[in-house]
């Protein structure tokens, strides 16, 4: 972070500008597994999608093992083709959850419940190919461990409110991010961050590039950051390192 003082600054005013965001009207809020479906729904999408997204699974599904062994095509046609990451997104799914399958021997993670914070971390964590911003998410609102979910559509936007460099990396802002926020005020500003994400998705698309552009014509040198592709680095893949 090349200027982590006035970044946090301007961190700390966006979230207070946000203010309070009521939680995303997802069902099912008590279910580990549920929240893990819907945080990877929630993964580079907006809170509307989702919701509409996880609403046909569960009107289509039984329950979420059949999400486990369907193909990944026939996941694909539930998430609809308005999501752009619509196959990734069914292959994720599917890997993630036999990921849990091959763990529990159930599509099930109750017994995390009963586990230490840090314990719980280094199960998700080691999820194979669970995508950062997943495990952050479901740490955070299932189980209470501190984390602090971080897609490409957030990161972006913080770096236009300038409360990120528009080179960080997206595992190291997030690292960043979750020393900024008290841990008891993690699921509000996580609430409130994608709630700002959910914003800007909805403006008319000619005002985004206008506000993308707005440094470029300001005299702003331009810089490239580096992303990461979401994915956790196993053996069995070959996604970028959490």
């Amino acid at each position: 972070m090349k200027n982590p003082i006035q970044c946090a600054k301007n961190l700390a005013a966006l979230v207070k500008k946000i203010g309070k965001v009521d939680p995303p009207a997802f069902p099912d809020a008590d279910d580990p597994v549920a929240v893990l479906v819907q945080s990877l729904l929630l993964w580079q999408s907006t809170t509307t999608r989702a919701i509409d997204a996880y609403g046909r699974i569960r009107a289509q599904v039984y329950d979420f093992n059949e999400l486990r062994v369907g193909l990944p095509y026939e996941t694909a046609e539930l998430l609809g083709t308005d999501d752009p990451h619509h196959d990734r997104r069914a292959r994720t799914i599917r890997q993630v959850l036999h990921a849990v399958y091959e763990h529990e021997h159930d599509v099930s993670l109750d017994r995390l419940k009963a586990l230490g914070k840090r314990d719980v971390r280094k199960y998700v964590e080691g999820l194979d190919g669970i995508p950062p911003y997943v495990a952050a998410r479901l740490m955070l609102v299932s189980f209470g461990v501190h984390a602090m979910p971080v897609d490409e559509p957030l990161l972006d936007a913080l770096v236009a409110a300038g409360a990120a460099d528009a080179d960080s990396a997206i595992d190291d802002y997030a690292g960043w991010l979750s020393r900024q926020i008290k841990s008891s005020a993690g699921v509000a500003t996580h609430h409130a961050l994608q709630a700002h994400v959910d914003a800007i998705a909805a403006r008319p698309a000619t005002t985004r590039r206008k506000k993308k552009t707005a440094g470029k014509k300001s005299g702003t040198k331009k810089t490239t950051r580096k992303k990461t592709s979401g994915k956790k680095k196993t053996s069995r893949t070959s996604a970028a390192k959490s």
